[in-house]
Order: C-alpha cells, then sequence, then structure tokens
C-alpha cells in the first residue's frame, strides 16, 4: 500500500462504530424515502381525516373537542403538523421516524450501560433503525408506536439507573401517547416490590405527566377525565377476543369474532394477572439478587404475557416487545431464536393488514404459545441460576 492508502484504512478502522452508526442511518433513510407514498388504510380512513379536520378548525384551537380516538397530545402533534407545508403522508411519517431514531438511541444507551460493550450498543442502533417492524410500522403503515416505545425505553434506562421519578415521568410521557404502556407497568410494580427503593407515592408522576402533556386540551376547557375517557372507549371499542394477533385466544376463537367476548374476558384479564403474580412470587421467593440483563428480561416477558393473554390485541401490540426484545439478544443468546421466530411472525401479522395476507391465525398462535414457552423457561432458568449474592433490601425478604 501507499502511505496514503494506510492512512485512510487506519483511519477507517480507528472509527469502525461511527461509521457503523453513519452507515445505518444512512441506510434507513435511503430505504425508507420509496416508502413515503404508500397509503394504508388507517392513514386514509383515520390519520389523513383527522388532519382534515383540525386543519379546518384553525390547528391548535381543534384541542378543545376530540378529533379522531388517540389521546391529546397526539392530536397535539397533528395540530403542529398541519402548519407545516408538507404533504399530511409524509408529516405523519417524518414525525414517526424521528422518534424511531430516538428509539434507536435509547435502545443504545439501554445496551450500552448493560454490557458495558459500545460495538453491542451500536449493533443495536444499527438493527433498530432497518428493523422490519420499526420500518413497516412508521414508514408504511404511518403509525406512531415509536413515540411511546421509545419513551417505555427511556423509563427503563432510567430505572436500572435507580433514578425512579425520571422513570415514572417518562412512563408518564408515554402513558399519555398510548395506553400500551400499561404493559410495562406489572415490572415496574415488581421493582416496587423487589427493590423497596422508592415509594408509591413517585408513581403518581404517571397521572402528573399526563396532565402537563395534555394541557394544550385542558387549557381551552376539555374536562380531566377526558385523558382517560379516551382509553376507555378504546378498551371498549373493540369488543373481539382475538384481533389480528395470535394470542393465546386465537387458538380457540375465531379471529375477528365478537361471539364469546363477554363471557371470556374477564377470564383473560384474571389469567393476565395470575401468571404476572406468579412470576413475581418466583422471583421474589428464591431471594435472589437480580442484574440489570435479568431484570431487562423480566420486564420483556411480562411485557410479552401481558399482550399474548389479554383480550383484544391488535396486530400493533406486540411492537414494545419486539424492541425490548432487540437489547437483550444482544447478550442473552439463548433468546435469539425465538426473537427471530418473533420478528418473522410479528412481520407476517403486519402483512395481513398492509398488503393482504391472510395468515392462518390458529397456526401462528401455536407458534406464538411455543414461543413464549420458551421464553419464560429460558428467563425463569437464568433468573433462578444467578449467583449475585443476597445485599441490601433484597436480604429484607429473609
Amino acid at each position: 500500500m501507499f502511505t496514503w492508502e494506510k492512512k485512510i484504512w487506519k483511519l477507517i478502522c480507528d472509527h469502525l462504530l461511527i461509521i457503523l452508526i453513519i452507515g445505518a442511518t444512512l441506510l434507513s433513510l435511503i430505504a425508507r424515502w420509496p416508502m413515503r407514498s404508500f397509503l394504508s388504510n388507517d392513514m386514509k380512513n383515520y390519520l389523513l381525516l383527522w388532519f382534515e379536520q383540525i386543519k379546518s378548525q384553525g390547528g391548535f384551537s381543534a384541542l378543545k373537542e376530540q378529533v379522531g380516538n388517540y389521546n391529546i397530545p397526539y392530536q397535539t402533534l397533528i395540530a403542529l403538523l398541519v402548519h407545516m407545508p408538507l404533504d399530511p403522508i409524509l408529516l405523519y411519517k417524518i414525525s414517526s421516524s424521528i422518534f424511531d431514531f430516538l428509539q434507536a438511541y435509547f435502545l443504545y444507551l439501554l445496551v450500552r450501560d448493560i454490557t458495558q460493550d459500545k460495538l453491542k450498543a451500536c449493533l443495536t442502533y444499527a438493527i433498530a433503525v432497518n428493523l422490519p417492524t420499526v420500518m413497516l410500522n412508521s414508514c408504511i403503515w404511518g403509525q406512531c408506536d415509536s413515540i411511546y416505545t421509545c419513551f417505555c425505553i427511556l423509563s427503563l434506562y432510567f430505572c436500572f439507573k435507580e433514578k425512579y421519578s425520571w422513570s415514572f415521568i417518562f412512563i408518564g410521557v408515554a402513558f399519555s401517547f398510548k395506553l400500551q404502556t400499561i404493559f410495562l407497568l406489572p415490572f415496574l410494580l415488581f421493582m416496587y416490590v423487589y427493590k423497596k427503593q422508592f415509594s408509591f407515592i413517585q408513581l403518581l408522576w404517571i397521572p402528573l405527566v399526563m396532565l402537563i402533556m395534555s394541557l394544550g386540551g385542558l387549557l381551552q376547557g376539555r374536562p380531566i377525565d377526558s385523558i382517560i375517557k379516551i382509553y376507555i372507549n378504546q378498551v371498549y371499542d373493540k369488543p373481539e377476543m382475538s384481533l389480528n394477533y395470535p394470542s393465546l385466544w386465537a387458538l380457540m376463537i375465531n379471529n375477528r369474532t365478537t361471539e364469546f367476548y363477554q363471557n371470556m374476558r374477564w377470564y383473560a384479564i384474571l389469567l393476565t394477572v395470575f401468571m404476572l403474580l406468579f412470576l413475581t412470587i418466583i422471583f421474589l421467593y428464591r431471594r435472589k439478587e437480580y442484574s440489570n440483563r435479568i431484570l431487562l428480561e423480566i420486564s420483556f416477558l411480562m411485557v410479552y404475557i401481558c399482550v399474548f393473554t389479554l383480550p383484544a390485541m391488535h396486530e400493533r401490540y406486540g411492537y414494545m416487545y419486539i424492541i425490548i426484545g432487540l437489547a437483550i439478544i444482544m447478550y442473552q443468546r439463548k433468546l435469539i431464536l425465538p426473537y427471530i421466530i418473533l420478528l418473522i411472525m410479528d412481520n407476517i401479522i403486519y402483512a395481513d393488514f398492509l398488503f393482504q395476507l391472510k395468515p392462518n391465525w390458529q397456526v401462528l398462535a401455536v407458534i406464538n404459545a411455543l414461543c413464549i414457552s420458551a421464553v419464560m423457561w429460558i428467563v425463569i432458568k437464568d433468573a433462578l441460576n444467578n449467583e449475585i449474592p443476597i445485599r441490601g433490601t433484597i436480604a429484607a425478604y429473609r
């Protein structure tokens, strides 16, 4: 090699991780551009109609009444977008994509702190910004699941750093955007009992932040209870046990049928509560002190159980565990195969809505049941084989 060639390659080798981040970001941006004009049914039948209604009412002045079935902060985001001179479809997808990259950065921070390995953290970011579920959700579907999920990841990050008030603040931000944030609450309640390092009073940050995030509507006369009523209406809006997600109930009840919902929904809810309590008792009874790696696996499992066993789960509700799972497979090789299966299954579910691919829901539900069984076995085994000695608050259980 010439001297100048050696210098170039030395410069490249000295900055491989930066090149990985830049390359992954550019690849993601290039891949997103051809997707900008795709018009999903949600975009056509809901999001664009909300945009035009808010625009016709003057933008922020439209916040005085409910438009659509998303909460006030997302309505506020739309009110901001209507003042921008771009195509509404493009505006929706750009706003969601911004949170895709924020989400990937927060995952980078989480993995960096848990593994103390910058390479794994950079790989997590690189995969996250190009993950099929992420790309399809924001750039094809035009949906906004990365908004609430990125704040959930940030909440986990501060939780593991034992900055609990910040953790609940960001859960409050996530909750103000989407009800599906509730899937993470069982893990935070587990941390309350397990760590004994924060007061139950600190959970009040969640409703306080939701109020602050909703001020755009509240200051214009919206009642405070409208924040919760939106979510209550969402719960009762779709009375189906299985709603385009291969849950436990898709094994026995036809997808999208309202039959048996009134008979079965409370059993499904109570079964979910029982399974979460069962896990909590197992993890507390053995009086182990768990590393943040194990705790992240427990959070993944608890979110997964909520989606798998609760009634009326939509096709996009697995988004959070897909994102958390990406961080976990960076250090837990045993979960790589179940995660890949979950990722493939998630894309098949998306394809049903986006590209009219009609899957066999019972077959997918069987695969999902096997997958969650494997995840449960691996996570419980990892937790109970943990060799960190008991100390601090955990010793109080003796």
